[in-house]
């Protein structure tokens, strides 16, 4: 068993009290290089189980990679080979860094929130900037104006026309009104807009409108993956040692996103559907779903199946291969109208811990690997996904920290043995 769960509670709470952010700040290099080198176990785990349920694609698309920022397009970076490269990087360094940091700009690339936009009012704000026609006229376009007259003078190098510019210039910093955060931002991104244009005032005007639209675009990304990450976190609580109830366990992590008002519901569904990604970068499953009148049966059964696992598992081992079957049973029953595989993922990790144990970090939205391995599993075949799940378990369980789990009924039985012979 996992022997330091004091420390880990005690990580995982802190961690939990900052949400996102606190997650962007840890996930951010440090200035220096002691800070560079910074190596904390448990945090390192918990930001990985965290990031490994981030559709990095789809972050990806939203910020660095959104086709509607002019510095996209001048950069060349819509080629899908950047795109693709820059997803696979991000995704492997998940598994493979033992200190998983990144830059700024990448940051900006998967967890941006470019407008600052704090609230859903501002949202709603930046939208009709944005979007309205009206709104962009009044609000853009005056500002664009003012920006032209302060760049051609700041610019100019004719003292003559310098000298005629300057009336126009001294009049627009008369104006002592104080502007909101919208206007600054606008003025700051046209500001850049005329830089990279070199002066060209339509152009410019076209660089604000973009990134405006980047920007409102990453917000509701940021949203999601806020309400992700207290999911995910939120599943790591510390179990006690005995079967859990899978599911009320489900209703719990589905309670934290019904909050957030990110999943419809907590209750099982009423209709069949089809779940999965039809664009064609998306990494999601496509899921043919069982009929919805047989799901409070199929639940049941993967409840005894559970507690047939946890009760005559006689290694750690065998009891992470036996969970990759619940697993995926879990995945292709589609209890719920949508969430099913944050839901999936949150579940393992509380069947996991409920022994005492850590669970690996796996994703169904990153990784191949599990997406393959669960797509074979629809055929009765869960050797491969049974290998990888043991195998990424086996990564964060160490020796020294795992002992062979028995239930506690088998252990009690041994101790009374024991006696016995004495």
């Amino acid at each position: 068993m996992y022997k330091n769960w004091d420390e880990f509670e005690s990580k995982r709470n802190e961690i939990a009290n900052e949400g996102i952010e606190g997650i962007k700040k840890m996930l951010l290099k440090g200035d220096t290089l002691s800070q560079q080198l910074h190596f904390d176990e448990t945090e390192e785990y918990i930001k990985k189980i965290v990031l490994a349920q981030f559709d990095i694609s789809k972050m990806l698309i939203n910020g660095k990679y959104n086709p509607g920022t002019v510095a996209y397009r001048e950069d060349n970076n819509h080629d899908k080979k950047h795109y693709i490269e820059d997803r696979d990087k991000i995704i492997q360094r998940i598994y493979s860094d033992s200190v998983l940091q990144f830059s700024e700009n990448e940051m900006d690339s998967i967890l941006g929130n470019s407008l600052g936009i704090e609230n859903e009012e501002e949202y709603e704000r930046w939208n009709q900037i944005g979007y309205s026609a009206v709104t962009r006229d009044h609000t853009i376009q005056s500002l664009a104006e003012e920006e032209t007259i302060r760049y051609n003078y700041e610019n100019e190098n004719n003292p003559v026309k310098k000298f005629f510019q300057s009336f126009k210039y001294k009049k627009l910093f008369k104006n002592t009104e104080i502007e909101d955060k919208f206007s600054k931002k606008i003025r700051e991104l046209l500001q850049k807009g005329f830089e990279i244009t070199n002066g060209n005032p339509r152009r410019a005007e076209d660089y604000a409108v973009s990134n405006i639209q980047k920007g409102i675009s990453e917000y509701p990304n940021l949203i999601q993956a806020s309400s992700i990450a207290e999911m995910a976190i939120d599943s790591l609580k510390h179990q006690k040692i005995e079967p859990i109830n899978i599911v009320e366990s489900c209703k719990e992590s589905r309670r934290v996103e019904k909050e957030n008002e990110n999943i419809k519901s907590q209750d099982f569904r009423q209709h069949s559907v089809t779940l999965g990604g039809n664009d064609a970068d998306s990494r999601e499953l496509v899921i043919e779903t069982m009929d919805f009148k047989e799901i409070p049966k199929a639940m049941q059964e993967l409840q005894e199946n559970y507690e047939e696992l946890y009760n005559n598992s006689v290694s750690s081992d065998e009891y992470a291969k036996g969970l990759a079957k619940i697993y995926s049973d879990f995945i292709y029953i589609q209890p719920y109208e949508d969430g099913n595989k944050r839901t999936a993922t949150c579940l393992l990790n509380k069947m996991f811990l409920s022994k005492g144990l850590l669970p690996p970090v796996v994703s169904l939205v990153n990784d191949d690997r599990f997406i393959e391995a669960v797509l074979k599993a629809k055929e009765q075949d869960y050797s491969d996904l049974e290998d990888l799940i043991l195998s990424e378990y086996k990564k964060v369980n160490s020796v020294e920290n795992t002992d062979n789990i028995k239930t506690k009924e088998k252990t009690e039985e041994k101790s009374d043995a024991d006696s016995i012979r004495e």
